[in-house]
Formats: structure tokens, C-alpha cells, sequence
């Protein structure tokens, strides 16, 4: 058989027609691997020795098509995404990214790119470039990225304060519209207090948004509940609501202000909670 990447016009029309009759009959049909025809299968599974090996050019035709397809996830496990090579899992990222719906893609980056990125650091303790690249272009549409990668990750908590850091640098580089942000901050601090979590909700905080109303409720709300654990005491917990106090700080009400310097004084630290004093006290003079 010829291989995927250079298959002749007339096969290649040959095997879409068959992967469309197999998306439309599939539950119909004797069920073969994932209900799929077998000759599909076979192709596929070159697919998948192709981009095992990927470093450069261009990915099999085969393998271009499958987002526009019903049965894309279907096919999909077929090219075996965890034996990708990283080259292949950033151009794979570029096409499904740039073709799927947010929702599809939000999958995508859910069931392929995070397993692939929490392997690697838990191998090298660190993200191979490409993995980088690919978390940048899925940025580009922010509800996969967020839903898919990033509140899940946030959720682990085996997440590390190196992997929360690698995320804010991929967050800090990409503009992100301030509704999906001011979004996931919310969903965030529904969570408990966590270091790694927080190294997020900071780097969110210190792009300067103008933020409405609902996060900064939630976020004073955050503060005030997480003051009340001894243990969250530590810097990163300091620093969270410094940078809430110097980004925000002439945006909240009277009322939240107290709770801010009621909480940080709860929880002492001896350089910070002064200068989260001073941050809020600051801003009752700019306004009289």
C-alpha cells in the first residue's frame, strides 16, 4: 500500500469516500477496531508510525482530514497520540486549533496535548519547546485553552509550582481576552487555596485588566476564606493578595478594603502584610 503522506488523487479520493461511508454507517456495521473499517484502521496505524517518528514536512493527507470528520476522536486514537513525537504534537495542535470549534478543541487539548506536556515534565522536569509552542497556540482560542489545560491542571494537586510557573509564562506572552480570564479567575478561586494554583491567579491578576465586578468580589472572597487556614500562610499566598491590592486596590468597595487588611493581618508576614496595608491605605488617600 502507498504510504499516507503520498498517496495518488484517485486513492486519496478512494479512502475519503471510505471514511465518510464509515462515519455515516458506523452503527450500523459489524464493529471492527472503534467500529471503523479495517483498511481504514491499516492506514492509520501507518499514520501513527509516521508521526512517531515526525520531525519536519508535511503530515500525511490522511491525517489532515481527520478534524473535519464526525468521527474525528474515533480516528484520532488511531495515530496513538502518546506515541507522537513533539514535532508532530505542535503541528497536530496547529491543525486542530485552527479547525475545530472551541468546545472540540477544548477535547483536543483535554485528551492529547495536557497528558502529553505532564508526561514530559514528570520525565524531564521540564516542557520540550514544541510542547511550549503548542500551549501557545492553543491560547489562541481561549476557552479550549482554559477548560482543557488549564483549570484542569489547576485542579491536580499534583500539580508543581514549576509547572504553574511554565503555564504563566505561556499566559503572560499571549493576549487573552479579559472576559476568559476574568472567568477562570472565578472558577479558581472556587478551589481551595494551593501554591501552584495561586502562581496562576497571580499571573492572571497582574496583566492589568480591567476586571468586573463578579471577579473582584470573588477574588476578596478568596482571601478572606483562605485567611482563615494557618497553613496557607506562606509567601505565595502573601504575594497573591499584594498584587490584588496594588492592581485593584482603587477598585474595591470600603467594605472589601477592611476585609483585605482584616484577613492579612490574620495571617501575618512581616514585610508583606505591611505593605498590603499600605497598598489599601494608599488608595483611601488618593480618593479624599
Amino acid at each position: 500500500m502507498v504510504e499516507p503522506g503520498y498517496m495518488s488523487s484517485e486513492l486519496w479520493k478512494d479512502v475519503l469516500e471510505k471514511i465518510e461511508e464509515t462515519t455515516v454507517s458506523a452503527q450500523y456495521d459489524e464493529p471492527s477496531d472503534y467500529g471503523i473499517d479495517k483498511e481504514i484502521c491499516a492506514i492509520y496505524e501507518k499514520v501513527s508510525l509516521i508521526l512517531s517518528r515526525y520531525k519536519s514536512g508535511k503530515l500525511p493527507k490522511a491525517f489532515k482530514v481527520i478534524p473535519s470528520l464526525n468521527n474525528w476522536e474515533q480516528l484520532l486514537a488511531l495515530t496513538r497520540p502518546a506515541e507522537w513525537t513533539p514535532n508532530a504534537t505542535h503541528q497536530a495542535t496547529k491543525l486542530f486549533i485552527s479547525t475545530l470549534s472551541p468546545k472540540l478543541a477544548s477535547k483536543f487539548c483535554h485528551q492529547v496535548l495536557l497528558p502529553k506536556i505532564q508526561k514530559d515534565f514528570d520525565l524531564n522536569k521540564k516542557v520540550n519547546p514544541h510542547y511550549y509552542q503548542a500551549l501557545m497556540l492553543a491560547i489562541s482560542k481561549p476557552s479550549a485553552f482554559f477548560s482543557g489545560i488549564l483549570l484542569p491542571l489547576c485542579a491536580d494537586m499534583r500539580t508543581t509550582q514549576r509547572q504553574a510557573a511554565i503555564m504563566g509564562s505561556v499566559i503572560k506572552k499571549m493576549s487573552i481576552p479579559v472576559l476568559y480570564s476574568a472567568a477562570a479567575l472565578i472558577k479558581l478561586t472556587k478551589l481551595d487555596f494551593y501554591g501552584p494554583r495561586a502562581i496562576v491567579m497571580r499571573t492572571l491578576i497582574e496583566k492589568k485588566y480591567s476586571l468586573p465586578q463578579s471577579a473582584l468580589h470573588s477574588l476578596v472572597e478568596f482571601i478572606e476564606t483562605s485567611s482563615r487556614c494557618a497553613e496557607n500562610n506562606t509567601v505565595i499566598w502573601q504575594q497573591l493578595v499584594l498584587s490584588v491590592c496594588v492592581k485593584y486596590g482603587a477598585d474595591l468597595s470600603p467594605l472589601q478594603k477592611s476585609a483585605i487588611i482584616e484577613s492579612a493581618r490574620r495571617l501575618q508576614h512581616g514585610i508583606i502584610t505591611s505593605e498590603i496595608v499600605a497598598s489599601i491605605e494608599k488608595t483611601y488617600s488618593i480618593l479624599s
